[in-house]
């Protein structure tokens, strides 16, 4: 048995999470849909067990897949790892040079507090709905902004950008 406190917790995570999947499965959830809640963050069982119920019917929207697929381009250009720490991200606004960057930081500000306020409330769909508003702005970023630029504070302000939203 490891010694470590941090080997432990994450040993101790890893089964509680087994067993959650196992029981939302056994309830007749679908399986991509536990695993996607479960791989967020969850800070109970019958929350999550809402969130998988919440995914399943946002899931049957026509423009769903559409949708993800917007938003999986931001997480697909980010670095793997990316070795930064989540809580020491900042951005500067005044680093931005491309107006469709400009354009999905302050549309992002605008929606961002509201949909973590819905989502706090348990209001799944219309934060989804609300988060939906960002897709034509995040298309438009990658249609018009080189995220991977040779000047490193420029390139480095739009991954904290990308991965802090």
């Amino acid at each position: 048995m490891a010694s470590d406190p941090t080997a432990v917790l994450k040993i101790l995570s890893d089964y509680l999470s087994l067993r959650v999947e196992a029981a939302l499965l056994e309830r007749g959830l679908i399986y991509d849909a536990v695993r996607a809640v479960l791989a967020a963050s969850w800070d109970s069982i019958p929350e999550a067990k809402r969130r998988v119920e919440a995914l399943t019917e946002l899931r049957q929207q026509e423009d769903f897949k559409k949708a993800m697929v917007t938003f999986s381009r931001v997480t697909n250009i980010l670095p793997k790892p990316l070795k930064v720490d989540r809580t020491s991200l900042s951005v500067d606004p005044e680093r931005f040079q491309e107006v469709a960057e400009r354009e999905l930081y302050e549309r992002y500000r605008f929606v961002s507090a509201e949909v973590q306020s819905l989502w706090k409330r348990g209001e799944y769909a219309d934060g989804f709905e609300m988060l939906k508003q960002l897709c034509p702005f995040i298309d438009q970023f990658f249609e018009k902004v080189m995220v991977m630029v040779e000047a490193k504070a420029i390139q480095s302000n739009r991954i904290h950008f990308l991965h802090s939203s």
